[in-house]
């Protein structure tokens, strides 16, 4: 399964090393970072290369939406319309804040928490059939 993982400006690196690694682990699955710029910075700082700026997320089987400081983004009109070209995925999840950007692209259905913990990690293996 073709995983998608979503970073922006000020999103939190440690919820993408989470993601990372849970979908690593299985082993199942080809993972690979989306943004919709070139570089990144997260909300700490660091800049993050990204090779995967503005590809369509069409094609993919699991959108990740990391946490961070997203506010703005829920305005973005331009990143919102990239994010939809994950329409038609059949699994989308979010962590935190991302909920608002999910809700923002008009995503009617996906898996939410406030924390990437053992819980949200066991939803997600059953919502997914790992």
């Amino acid at each position: 399964m073709k995983v998608a993982i979503v970073i922006y400006d000020k999103f939190d690196l440690v919820n993408l090393a989470e993601f990372n690694e849970f979908f690593k682990d299985e082993r199942k699955f080809d993972t690979k970072i989306y943004a919709f710029k070139g570089e990144i910075v997260d909300k700490f700082g660091v800049c993050i290369k990204v090779e995967n700026s503005a590809s369509s997320l069409y094609g993919s089987d699991i959108l990740v939406v990391c946490d961070g400081k997203n506010q703005s983004l829920v305005y973005d009109e331009i990143f919102l319309s990239w994010l939809k070209s994950a329409f038609d995925v059949r699994y989308k999840i979010c962590v935190g804040t991302a909920k608002g950007i999910l809700n923002a692209a008009k995503f009617d259905e996906f898996l939410h928490s406030d924390k990437f913990d053992n819980e949200f990690k066991a939803s997600i293996k059953k919502a997914v059939s790992i």
